[in-house]
């Protein structure tokens, strides 16, 4: 029989740079002051504010439906849902953000940021975690001193989905 850890003592000591480091890339955006990120792959495309139709009876982070090119998008308040203030006025800075669909059959969602950000490379080893955002947070990373609340897009889209 083998002992492990005798096995494990003689192993050469692996070296930092021979562990790849897994880096993906975020689109950022601003909700007030805020900077959030959602890995870039999840993201469609970005558009201008689309009108909305509220709906009866909707849950609160559920702002209505509206057109997207002969489609139908869920428009939330990712801010709602996010535990902040919701979301009071459309400015000309603002963005929407719409989410890849998870599946054929699933309503794509989009979400209004009050202005884009860049495209930022993390490292995700480097995404602490973090308590708050109703649980659809990732975590927090440090870009250039700023502090970026990631958004773990899938929790997201799949409390959403339900609707």
């Amino acid at each position: 029989m083998v002992d492990m850890e005798l096995e494990r003592d003689r192993l050469p000591p692996v070296e930092a740079a021979a562990c790849p480091t897994r880096t993906e890339k975020f689109v950022t955006f601003h909700l007030g002051e805020t900077l959030y990120a959602v890995l870039a792959a999840a993201v469609a495309e970005v558009t201008h504010p689309l009108p909305v139709t509220s709906l009866p009876n909707a849950p609160a982070a559920l702002m209505g439906i509206s057109p997207l090119r002969g489609e139908i998008i869920a428009s939330m308040d990712l801010r709602r849902l996010l535990g902040d203030v919701p979301l009071r006025s459309i400015s000309p800075k603002s963005k929407q953000l719409v989410f890849k669909r998870r599946s054929a059959e699933a309503l794509p969602i989009a979400f209004t940021a009050d202005r884009l950000g860049e495209i930022v490379t993390l490292d995700l080893s480097e995404i602490r975690p973090e308590g708050s955002g109703n649980g659809y947070l990732a975590g927090v990373a440090t870009v250039d001193d700023r502090n970026i609340m990631v958004i773990d897009h899938s929790k997201l889209a799949a409390a959403i989905e339900p609707i």
